[in-house]
């Protein structure tokens, strides 16, 4: 358990894009993005509006199809005067020869920032209110230069950055389904511990050695339908120190160090010296129970706190409707009166 959570996010990535499946998972995400991108580039192109553009890619006019329909263009426009800067995002709106004005002279102030956006407020207004299938953009008035970009170059940018987003929201919902799956076993195993120790203890003191009474819980467990995380556990040991002529307590051992639960690491622990040292077991393992016991108990505890938590939230929708409901009649007769 503490082996999976300790684990860097890089290694949990490389581990993730190592199969097959999620390699191709995310091919298609890239594939799509760049789809998107040049779905965006061409956007426009299909419903008749086209950027001019000049050499060094900043936009000096639009074109229409026709004076009688109304047209959008996302720009980005950039007014310079002397050492005074604004910048805004815009959507021009060409608007259809039946709505169209005649162009005004821009009312350019002399000095400051307020001056310059009020510019540049009248300067758009009079571009959308361009009547021709083409419109030249203004680049300078006065002593006021613009600069036009396609808006889309920034959605371009943030598309790209989805990439990286959306595999790392894969990687990480990866890490959670893992992380959930270890811990679910390992509180299964932290769930089932105490009773196969209360189990052994008794069993040891009918007068079996504990090999008889490791493999008499296992042969019970094997009868019953569902084992469970533990039971399977358990009978896996049996059969993989049946199969290879192994020891019981080494097997449990090694399982005990592969699962990282410490209770479990502590409980092989007391039954290898056990068998190796010769100490007392079923001493030991009557001081055990009370420690798993009471940790069988602290785990329930923890997750009747996490599911009270979840339950605040629909709890409170609950009163809420609740209090709509005995209310409102009330509410509905003093506005009534």
């Amino acid at each position: 358990m503490d082996r999976i959570i300790n684990r860097s996010f890089f290694e949990e990535a490389k581990e993730f894009f190592s199969k097959k499946e999620n390699k191709k998972m995310a091919v298609l995400i890239i594939a799509g993005v760049f789809l998107l991108i040049v779905l965006q580039t061409a956007k426009g192109i299909g419903d008749g509006k086209k950027y001019i553009v000049s050499e060094d890619g900043t936009v000096i006019g639009l074109m229409r199809d026709s004076v009688d329909q109304e047209a959008v263009f996302p720009l980005t426009v950039e007014a310079t005067r002397g050492n005074i800067k604004t910048k805004r995002d815009v959507m021009l709106d060409l608007k259809a020869r039946a709505t169209a004005m005649n162009d005004e002279e821009i009312a350019v102030a002399d000095t400051g920032v307020v001056e310059l956006e009020s510019a540049l407020d009248s300067m758009i207004r009079n571009v959308e209110e361009g009547a021709g299938i083409r419109v030249m953009l203004p680049l300078s008035d006065e002593d006021i230069s613009y600069e036009w970009r396609k808006e889309n170059s920034r959605t371009n940018y943030a598309l790209l950055l989805m990439i990286p987003m959306l595999l790392i929201v894969l990687v990480e919902n990866d890490r959670k389904r893992t992380r959930d799956r270890a811990k679910a076993r390992c509180d299964e195993i932290r769930t089932g511990l105490p009773a196969f120790n209360d189990r052994i203890l008794l069993l040891m003191n009918c007068g079996l050695i504990f090999h008889d009474a490791f493999f008499r819980i296992t042969e019970s467990y094997a009868i019953r339908g569902k084992k469970g995380v533990f039971g399977e556990m358990l009978a896996d040991i049996g059969r993989k120190s049946s199969e290879f002529g192994r020891p019981v307590e080494r097997v449990i051992t090694e399982q005990a160090v592969k699962e990282g639960v410490r209770e479990f690491s502590r409980v092989a622990g007391v039954i290898s010296d056990s068998q190796h040292k010769g100490t007392d077991l079923t001493k030991v393992l009557e001081q055990e129970s009370r420690a798993l016991w009471e940790s069988r108990k602290r785990l329930a505890e923890e997750k009747g706190r996490i599911a009270e938590t979840k339950l605040t939230l629909p709890l409170a929708v609950l009163l809420i409707v609740l209090i709509l409901i005995t209310a409102a009649p009330a509410i509905l007769q003093v506005e009534g009166g």
